[in-house]
């Protein structure tokens, strides 16, 4: 997708056409970050603390006998 928006803006878009190829380009890379950054910053908050809840969970809530979870 982060590739597609980086085409879009580099090679295929008739709207871009007419800025420089350093402007362009700058444009094409920022979109491209932009994109990583929206979908992995998105999503590696939430594998981390999935990770630490079963981390968590696996560890120390086991060796407790009356515990509220189990």
């Amino acid at each position: 997708m982060a590739y597609d928006a980086f085409a879009e803006v580099m090679y295929r878009s008739t709207i871009y056409s007419d800025m420089p190829i350093y402007s362009k380009f700058t444009l094409a890379v920022s979109v491209f970050s932009g994109m990583l950054l929206h979908f992995y910053g998105g999503i590696y908050p939430l594998v981390i603390g999935g990770k630490i809840k079963r981390l968590i969970r696996n560890t120390l809530l086991p060796k407790l006998h009356n515990n509220f979870f189990s």
